[in-house]
């Protein structure tokens, strides 16, 4: 890893909610820190997160993530703005400003909204400004149906032509179904980069 991330001049890094709320926060203070430094060594690094669900929940005093998409999605615009609060104090430590782009999967289809997200994109990393990427579940229910942003990381690498992307995440590795909700699901030992392509596009 140490060697791909020296080589990559772009990045893109999803963060799981799993990472966001472990700890108290302290693991999140070390991953920003550790960003920091790389942006300091002149890499661009551009951040797909998940966790405003779970913000949401924090605010609302709510144990366990409700199951009605309405009342999810509610939550969602709820703690949108703790999350980006959370960014930006982190990255304020650094004096790093941060953007929030909030799109959704129906967008990257699109082929002019397509290119608005990738020009938007390119004019923050010019600026020296960290995009913080969520889905908008407000208008979009792709996250809530299927799990953390994953295949948006992935759709976003592909936009803005990265180097690498990197999922930090509670879990093994990559699995053919989400751990979470299939107790069937495998976890794959070795993938090809075609049959990584092959699995990202199906999951569309």
């Amino acid at each position: 890893m140490r060697t791909e991330l020296s080589k990559s001049k772009r990045i893109v890094i999803k963060i799981g909610s799993s990472i966001i709320d472990a700890n108290n926060g302290s693991l999140m203070s070390r991953i920003c820190s550790q960003i920091n430094q790389c942006l300091s060594n002149n890499k661009e690094v551009l951040i797909v997160t998940s966790g405003a669900i779970s913000q949401g929940m924090k605010i609302m005093n709510i144990p366990q993530r409700p199951k009605d998409t309405k009342k999810l999605q509610s939550l969602a615009a709820l703690g949108q703005q703790r999350l980006m609060l959370m960014y930006e104090k982190l990255f304020s430590v650094y004096t790093r400003r941060t953007a929030q782009v909030l799109i959704t999967h129906n967008d990257v289809d699109d082929r002019v909204r397509y290119l608005n997200i990738k020009g938007t994109l390119e004019e923050l990393l010019i600026n020296k400004v960290i995009p913080i990427i969520n889905e908008n579940d407000v208008v979009s229910t792709e996250e809530i149906k299927f799990g953390d942003n994953d295949n948006l990381a992935s759709m976003i690498a592909n936009l803005v032509s990265a180097d690498l992307m990197i999922i930090l995440t509670d879990q093994k590795g990559m699995y053919d179904k989400n751990p979470d909700h299939c107790k069937d699901a495998k976890l794959i030992n070795k993938i090809l980069i075609d049959e990584l392509n092959d699995f990202l596009l199906g999951s569309f």
